[in-house]
C-alpha cells in the first residue's frame, strides 16, 4: 500500500504482520512534500525487527526527514534488541532525539536482560553496546566456545572452556576479536586467517610452550593487540621474536625463564617500555635462580658496546622529537588544515552541481544584523553576479530543517557565516529549532570546507567575538589563525574582501553575455529590495 495523498491515520493494529514489503515499488521522493503527517498504528503485531528501509522505498536514510512529522505507534511489538537493530538506531539517532513522542516509547522484549527497557531511552543513555548478539557455531563460533558480538565497538568476544584442545581454524567474521583461551589445553598456535583481527588474546594457564614468529607478525600488524601469556608454565624461553612487539602489549606476569648473556635484551626491552610491571621475570641458570635485572652480574657478562649505547640514546632522542612533533601537529590539526587550505580554484570545477554561489548562515533573532544583510550585503553580492541563498527569506514553506539545510548546502559552493554572541549560543543549544539549524549548518559547512578545494568557508566576525568566547574547536582555529573578516573594517573593504574570497561567480563561467548577466543581476536585486523597508536607516 502506497498513498500519494496526505492522511490522518492508518490502522493495521492487531493483525499478523511479520514483515514489510514494497510490491508496488514505492520510492520516497525528496523533492515533494508528504503533508503535515498522519499516524500509522501498527500495534500488537508479531514482527520483531525494523524493516530493511532500502527495500520499502527509502534508499537513503538521509531523506527520513521527509517523514519526521508522521507518527508511528508500535505499542505491543515484541522487539528483539540485538546487534541487527543497532545500525538503524545509529542512523536514526538524531531523528529520535528531535521528534521523540510518547508513543515512540517502544520497549525491548528480548533478550531477557533488556526486557521492558525503553528503546529511545537506551539511545538517549548511549547504551547501544548492550544490543549484542550471540553467534552460533553455524556462523563461525568454534566448538566449546561462546561468541558475543558488540556492534558499537565492533568487537566479537570469544570465550572458550577447558575442553578446547586445539586453536580453532575459524572465527566469526564480525569485527575485531577478543579471545579468551585461558585454562584451555592448547599447546600450539596455528597461523589462522583471523589472527590479524585479534585485539586481545588471553592464553594464561594453557600448555603453550612457544609462540611462533608468524603468529607474532600477524599480531603486530594490529597496533593495539594485547597478548596474555601469564601462568604458561611450559613457556620457559623468551625468544628475540618478541622484539617485534611492544612490551606493553605482552603480559608475562610472574615467570621463571632460562637465561644466558644473550638474554640481556629482555631487560632492555622491558625497561624501554612504560609498563615494566607487566612482567616480573626470574632467570634460571647453572648459577641458580636470580632476578632478570641482575643477569649481567650473576653470569659475569661483558659490558655492552658503548657505541650501541650512544646509538640507542640518539634513536630515543629522535623518537622523542618525532612524538613531540606529531603531538603538536595533532593539537593544532585544525589550524594547520585551515592554513594549508589554498583559496584557489582547482583546475576543473563541476559548476552544474551548484545552484548557489553563496549560502548565508546567521543568527535568526538579531534584527539589526538581518536588516544589514538584506539592505547591503545581499544586494551587493547579487549586483556582482552571485546567486545567494539566505534561509531566512529563501526557505520553502513547509520544508523540514534537515531537508532545507542539507539540500541547499549541497548545492552551494561557498558559505558565509556571521559570527555573533547569539550564533555562538545557538551552537551550544541542541534543543531549540534555531540551535538545531545552526548546528546543522556549521557541521556541514566545516565538512564541505575540508572535503574539497572547491568549497569556501568565510567567517565574518559581526559580534567582535574572541577565542575564549567560542567552544567549537574548529571555530576557535579560524579565530586563532586570523582567518576571519572583521565587521568593523576601518578601511571599508569588507565587501571587496568577501568577494575576493568567494572567487568568480558561477554566472561568469557559464559563458553568459554581459547583457544577460546585468539583466539577471538587476532582476534578483529588485526582488531583494522589495522585501525590506525602504525607510530603514542602519545605525552602527
Amino acid at each position: 500500500m502506497a498513498l500519494g495523498k496526505p492522511f490522518c491515520s492508518i490502522d493495521v493494529s492487531n493483525n499478523q504482520l511479520i514483515s514489510f514489503k514494497n510490491e508496488g515499488g514505492f520510492l520516497v521522493n525528496d523533492t515533494i512534500s508528504y503533508g503535515q503527517g498522519g499516524t500509522v498504528y501498527v500495534k500488537n503485531n508479531p514482527f520483531t525487527r525494523f524493516p530493511e528501509f532500502h527495500k520499502i522505498g527509502i534508499p537513503d536514510l538521509a531523506v527520513l526527514g521527509k517523514l519526521a512529522e508522521f507518527g508511528f505507534d508500535f505499542t505491543g511489538t515484541k522487539w528483539v534488541c540485538d546487534s541487527r537493530m543497532v545500525p538503524y538506531l545509529q542512523l536514526l539517532e538524531d531523528l529520535i532525539r528531535m521528534v521523540w513522542r510518547d508513543y515512540d516509547d517502544v520497549k525491548c522484549h528480548h533478550p531477557e536482560r533488556l526486557k521492558g527497557e525503553s528503546i529511545p531511552k537506551l539511545v538517549f543513555d548511549n547504551r547501544l553496546d548492550e544490543f549484542t548478539s550471540e553467534i552460533s557455531s553455524k556462523d563461525g563460533c568454534p566448538n566449546f566456545c561462546t561468541c558475543i558480538f558488540y556492534p558499537v565497538s565492533n568487537i566479537t568476544n570469544v570465550k572458550c572452556d577447558s575442553s578446547l584442545m586445539y586453536m580453532p581454524k575459524e572465527m566469526p567474521d564480525e569485527g575485531e576479536l577478543d579471545i579468551d583461551f585461558s585454562g584451555t589445553k592448547i599447546r600450539q598456535l596455528a597461523n589462522a586467517s583471523y589472527v590479524g583481527r585479534i585485539r586481545k588474546i588471553n592464553l594464561s594457564g594453557t600448555n603453550l610452550a612457544s609462540v611462533p614468529l608468524n603468529f607474532l607478525n600477524d599480531i603486530e600488524r594490529t597496533m593495539f593487540s594485547h597478548i596474555d601469556l601469564s601462568k604458561t608454565n611450559h613457556l620457559d624461553r623468551i625468544t628475540t621474536d618478541f622484539k617485534i612487539l611492544r612490551h606493553c602489549n605482552v603480559h608475562f606476569g610472574r615467570k621463571t625463564i632460562f637465561c644466558n648473556c644473550k638474554s640481556r635484551w629482555i631487560q632492555e626491552w622491558i625497561d624501554a617500555s612504560s609498563c615494566q610491571w607487566n612482567s616480573t621475570l626470574t632467570c634460571r641458570a647453572r648459577e641458580g635462580l636470580f632476578p632478570l635485572s641482575e643477569l649481567s652480574n650473576a653470569l659475569g657478562c661483558e659490558n655492552e658496546n658503548p657505541l650501541f649505547k650512544y646509538l640507542t640514546i640518539s634513536t630515543s632522542i629522535v623518537l622523542l622529537l618525532l612524538i613531540v612533533t606529531l603531538g603538536t601537529v595533532y593539537l593544532y590539526r585544525y589550524e594547520i588544515r585551515i592554513l594549508l587550505k589554498q583559496n584557489k580554484d582547482p583546475d576543473k570545477i563541476d559548476w552544474d552541481k551548484y545552484k548557489f554561489d553563496v549560502y548565508i548562515s546567521s543568527d535568526k533573532t538579531n534584527e539589526q544584523q538581518i536588516l544589514w544583510i538584506l539592505k547591503i550585503f545581499l544586494p551587493d553580492l547579487r549586483r556582482s553576479g552571485y546567486r545567494v541563498h539566505f534561509p531566512l527569506i529563501d526557505a520553502l514553506p513547509g520544508s523540514t530543517v534537515d531537508e532545507e539545510v542539507i539540500g541547499n548546502m549541497n548545492r552551494s559552493r561557498s558559505f558565509v557565516i556571521f559570527l555573533s554572541n547569539e550564533y555562538i549560543a545557538d551552537l551550544d543549544d541542541f534543543d531549540s529549532i534555531d540551535g538545531i539549524r545552526t548546528n546543522l549548518e556549521w557541521r556541514h559547512a566545516w565538512h564541505f570546507f575540508r572535503k574539497s578545494k572547491e568549497y569556501r568557508l568565510i567567517i565574518i566576525n559581526y559580534g567582535f567575538n574572541r577565542i575564549c568566547e567560542v567552544n567549537r574547536r574548529e571555530l576557535k582555529a579560524f579565530l586563532r589563525v586570523g582567518k576571519v573578516l572583521d565587521f568593523a573594517n576601518k578601511k571599508h573593504t569588507l565587501m571587496t574582501e568577501v568577494k575576493e574570497l568567494l572567487g568568480v561567480p558561477k554566472i561568469q563561467f557559464k559563458g553568459l553575455t554581459a547583457r544577460k548577466r546585468v539583466f539577471n543581476v538587476k532582476k534578483e536585486y529588485l526582488v531583494t529590495e522589495n522585501i525590506v523597508d525602504e525607510e530603514f536607516e542602519l545605525k552602527v
